[in-house]
């Protein structure tokens, strides 16, 4: 049968790739960090039904320069990790609210600091606006906000607990759908329509709706 139209249903997969802006809050030390202005997030997400799926998601944040600068307002420069979890999304025809929590691990350095890992929790939710792009496959993700909590050791110089807020926006790639495919049709067609006994008859069948 053929394939049920994008439009006409919520997708089975997203493919999300955009900017990121984290704003990290926590010290090591006693000393504090600034915002990180720099950052690229992606994520996919695969849905067993219209509402409800599973989101594998990486994120990477880096504050420039990073190398032969150093102030005490900036000790740590960089924070890059991944996690997944559950998403639960409430498709309209234009706008896809959805919400998230996810677990993963989160690696944190900087100037002076080693890289080190730690866990990473997530919660947060966000946007989309479908677009007719790519024949509805193309979508705007107008916004995604997150918490994000991770502690890192970094012993002997000290513990890190960061309390995060992350802004995100991009572009969504959405693949398939849940929409049951059109019905296949069958045309019949006999020519000629009156005959006597023995004549010959031609009928010919049209299939729709067929890939």
């Amino acid at each position: 049968a053929a394939k049920a139209p994008m439009g006409d249903s919520a997708s089975k997969w997203d493919i999300f790739l955009g900017y990121s802006y984290l704003a990290p809050k926590g010290t090591v030390n006693t000393t504090s960090i600034n915002s990180v202005n720099y950052g690229v997030i992606g994520s996919v997400t695969r849905y067993f039904n219209k509402n409800v799926g599973v989101q594998a998601e990486g994120d990477e944040h880096i504050l420039l320069p990073e190398n032969g600068y150093y102030s005490t307002t900036q000790p740590n420069n960089d924070f890059s990790g991944g996690s997944a979890g559950l998403i639960f999304r409430f498709p309209t025809s234009d706008l896809t609210p959805f919400v998230h929590a996810l677990v993963g691990a989160e690696q944190v350095g900087g100037y002076y600091l080693p890289e080190k890992w730690g866990v990473v929790l997530t919660a947060g939710g966000g946007v989309d606006y479908s677009t007719p792009l790519f024949n509805h496959h193309l979508a705007i993700r107008v916004f995604q906000v997150d918490y994000q909590y991770t502690h890192e050791d970094f012993s002997p110089i000290g513990r890190g607990n960061f309390n995060m807020a992350r802004l995100s926006t991009g572009l969504v790639y959405r693949i398939g759908s849940f929409a049951p495919p059109p019905a296949v049709t069958l045309a019949c067609l006999a020519t000629p329509t009156a005959i006597f006994p023995g004549d010959p008859v031609t009928v010919t069948a049209t299939a729709g709706n067929l890939n």
